[in-house]
């Protein structure tokens, strides 16, 4: 009897802690979904690999590319754009005009001379 006794000491409370970081105590379904304690566990198993620190190397690495490349900000981009649709907006109203003036011209060389 006095064996069972020890066990139910400061022994048996370690493994009572050692088998609540086992096993931590569930909350209830409705505020933890197993898919939830599955991505936060894979969470940090890759932040404790070098696939962490291989995800860095790689996110790096496009940015220098990307900056080597001749890109622009997208705000800039989209000035350019607005700039090019108001030139193209005013070359179809000159376009438009040309066109009424040569056949004003047209229209009047056609007609007989008074004189």
């Amino acid at each position: 009897m006095r064996r069972n006794a020890d066990r139910s000491g400061a022994n048996g409370a370690a493994q009572v802690e050692s088998l609540r970081f086992l096993y931590p105590r569930r909350q209830p379904m409705s505020a933890f979904s197993p898919l939830d304690d599955l991505t936060q566990r894979l969470a940090a198993l890759i932040a404790a690999t070098p696939a962490a620190d291989v995800e860095k190397n790689l996110r790096t690495l496009l940015a220098q590319s990307l900056t080597r490349l001749d890109l622009v900000p997208r705000e800039e981009f989209e000035v350019q754009r607005a700039l090019l649709q108001r030139a193209l907006e005013r070359q179809a109203a000159l376009e438009a005009r040309l066109a009424e003036i040569e056949a004003r011209n047209e229209a009047a060389a056609q007609r007989p001379t008074a004189g």
